[in-house]
């Protein structure tokens, strides 16, 4: 899968979910580290701690090692 049609599948994903679109404020992605700005810093902290389960379900929705970081804003 190409990092374009991942990235346009991941933004539906995003769009479907209104209760994660309404606490994200940004998605991005440099240099294989996701960046999420996020209003809610209880969400954030959550968040946080998932992060290698969050990198490897990311990996294996894109079928290649697109992502081996996360940063929360």
């Amino acid at each position: 899968m190409s990092f374009v049609k991942f990235k346009l599948q991941t933004e539906r994903t995003m769009k479907n979910n209104r209760d994660q679109r309404c606490r994200t404020k940004e998605i991005s992605i440099r240099n294989k580290t996701l960046y999420l700005k996020m209003e809610s810093s209880v969400m954030r902290d959550e968040l946080a701690h998932g992060k290698s389960i969050i990198i490897q379900r990311v990996n294996e929705h894109a079928g290649f090692e697109i992502i081996n970081d996360i940063w929360f804003a």
